[in-house]
This record gives C-alpha cells, structure tokens and sequence, in this order.
C-alpha cells in the first residue's frame, strides 16, 4: 500500500474544510483533476489523484510516499474524510488503508513531515533533486523533490556502468578474472590511482572496476567502457526502466573538458532505481562494497560517523555536485540521492548535502557517534 502526503499541518491535523473520498477500483480520487505540468512529478497516472503543493517548493515539487502496515480496514477507507487539499492516497484492493489506527502512525507522520521540511529547505528553487527511500526499517517511505529533472550526470553513470560489466559477466560475454596490464590502461595527464602500482602491475577485470568505483578513477573508468561500449550501457538503461538515462561519452582527457562532459545524464528517480536494484539483486553485492570502500565520502556522508558503512558515488562538473548512496544504520538502509546543477559554490554544497543527510539520520533515530 503506498500513501502520499503532502504537507499536514502540525500534528497531521488541517484547519482547511474536510472533503470527502469517493473509492475507485486503483485509488483514492476526487472530482478535480491535476494540472497536466505537475502529473510527471507525482508518480501516479489518473488525472483525479489528489495533490497540494508545498509553496516553498513550486507546483508539483515534492512527491512522498509512506507504507505503512497496520490500518484500518477498506470499508472505513470508502467513507473516510481527509482534507483533499493535503492529502493524496494509493491503495491497492488487497490492502486496507494505512490511516488513523496504527499506534505508530503519529510518530510516522512527524518523521515524514520533518524530513518532507529538510528535503525543502534544501532544495529551495534551486536547481537540484532529491530522492530519499527507506531500503529497510520499520517505516517505509520514498520522498522525492525534482526526482525525474534531467540533469548532468557526471561520474554518477560510472555505476550503471560497472553494473552492465557486472551483466555482461553473468551472461557469459566477459570474464572478471581477465587480467589487464597497467599498461594498457589508458593514460591521464590528471592523478590517478593507477599511478601507484609499478609499471609492470596487473590487475583483474574487477580490480579495475573496483578501483573505478572506491576512487572515481577515470582511466579505470575509460579502459571499462572501451571493453563494453556506451551502447551496451544504454542498453543495460533501457533494461532496468531507467528510461531518463543515457551514456553518451566517457572519460578521457579530452571529453571531460570539452561540452561532451555535460551530454552525459541521468534523473535522480533513475538513480534511486540502479542503487535499489544493487541492494535487492545479490550479483551485485561486490560493486556496493566497492563502493563502501570509496574515499569520496565528503558530500553526503561527510557529518555522519567514519565506521558507519555507507556505499556512495559522486559526481562532479563545474557547478554539478552530485552525490548517491545508501547508508547501513541500525534501524534503517537509507538510499539518498541528490543531483545538483548551476551551484555557485561547490564546497558549500556539499556541506549542505551533509547537514542535509545528517538531520535526516537524525530523525530517524540513528547514531551520529562512532561506537
């Protein structure tokens, strides 16, 4: 069952006047319908489904979604009374309706509320896009700003394509274990991990991707996609409904610092689905840790604890400061992803991101001390 609330005032209580719900066979609706610009941002398709927009944010901005799994039953869901103006409701026919019984709904609301308030202050008109999703942990919920905004991509497609090697490897095409020369490896006039290992180094296929990943490596990056092809990646894309995704360049010297660098894109929506996928699919476990082991931990993890396990990939461009991972608490697996462009500021961005993630952990109850 999936419920999304908008903006309730304090204690989930509307001074507004009530409207009552009509129950339809897939959802919650009402007679009036949603303006076409603002459908793309709410995650349901029927022209009837409720909405209210907070103000700060502009028409259509910011989308959550709760599940919870105690509530009422679905005869009391036909006749209930919510207030339409801060409401908006999904219920599957299989499920009762999530309201007004459960003895955590209150709590539930005021942690979807507050981190529904952070998630604004962030964005705050500017050009950025925010997914943050519960992966594990007693409330489920999926809050979204701006989620399916194109945006540069940067180094974040750095994972999509170490998922289409990892692909590639199930199916037979390639083998993991494929061992590449130092070499080999294309070469950079900027730092590169690859630097430190001696000349006649050499490393296995995954060694590659996994340095790739931990450090960002655009040598490591540019050697893979040699060996897989944009192609195959936008395939791989396409396969995974990431539909708002493509590859169009890669890595070299020469394309980062041409407007090539920028073709590259991607929506936080679809980033959100490639981490999700990662975590649920086994065969993917080896590039998460891959990516807990990365050194790039200044952006959204930056406030939280240095022995809290957290798997991320960054993104960087003039004015792109972008940052997506999933953090292992004690109660909760957080997936946060935020996509930013036009920033005046990069360093102060990304302190933002990490005050922004550091209020969010703290919401939900998780340690922001070391053990």
């Amino acid at each position: 069952m999936t419920v999304r609330i908008r903006q309730l005032s304090p204690g989930g209580v509307s001074s507004r006047p009530r409207t009552k719900i009509s129950h339809g066979p897939d959802r919650l609706v009402r007679e009036s319908a949603v303006p076409d610009t603002a459908r793309p941002y709410l995650g349901v398709t029927s022209p009837h489904a409720l909405t209210r927009w907070p103000p700060s944010l502009g028409q259509g901005a910011l989308v959550s979604k709760i599940n919870v799994a105690e509530s009422r039953s679905r005869q009391a869901c036909q006749t209930m009374l919510m207030d339409m103006d801060d409401l908006a409701c999904t219920v599957n026919e299989d499920r009762p309706c999530p309201l007004g019984i459960s003895d955590n709904a209150t709590e539930d609301l005021r942690i979807n509320e507050e981190i529904e308030a952070t998630i604004a202050a962030f964005v705050n008109g500017r050009e950025r896009s925010v997914v943050v999703s519960s992966l594990r942990g007693r409330l489920r919920f999926s809050i979204e700003a701006y989620a399916d905004v194109q945006r540069p991509a940067a180094s974040i497609l750095k994972l999509p394509l170490a998922m289409t090697l990892w692909d590639m490897a199930g199916a037979g095409e390639i083998s993991l274990s494929t061992v590449v020369r130092k070499r080999v490896l294309p070469q950079s006039r900027y730092p590169s991990i690859i630097n430190v290992f001696d000349v006649n180094h050499s490393f296995l296929l995954r060694e590659v991707c996994g340095l790739m990943l931990s450090t960002s490596d655009n040598p490591c990056s540019q050697y893979i996609i040699n060996r897989v092809g944009t192609d195959r990646v936008n395939r791989f894309l396409q396969g995974q409904q990431c539909n708002d995704s493509l590859m169009v360049t890669g890595y070299s010297d020469h394309e980062l610092v041409s407007p090539l660098a920028r073709s590259n894109y991607t929506t936080a929506n679809d980033v959100a689905k490639l981490l999700a996928t990662a975590y649920r699919q086994e065969r993917f476990c080896l590039l998460l840790e891959f990516l807990k082991q990365g050194i790039r931990k200044f952006r959204l993890p930056h406030l939280l604890p240095e022995d809290l396990p957290i798997a991320n990939k960054t993104g960087s461009l003039s004015g792109v400061v972008n940052d997506a991972a999933i953090i292992y608490g004690d109660q909760y697996d957080l997936l946060i992803v935020v996509l930013t462009d036009a920033e005046d500021d990069d360093l102060s961005t990304s302190s933002q991101m990490g005050n922004l993630v550091e209020t969010i952990w703290e919401i939900l109850g998780e340690r922001l001390e070391e053990i």
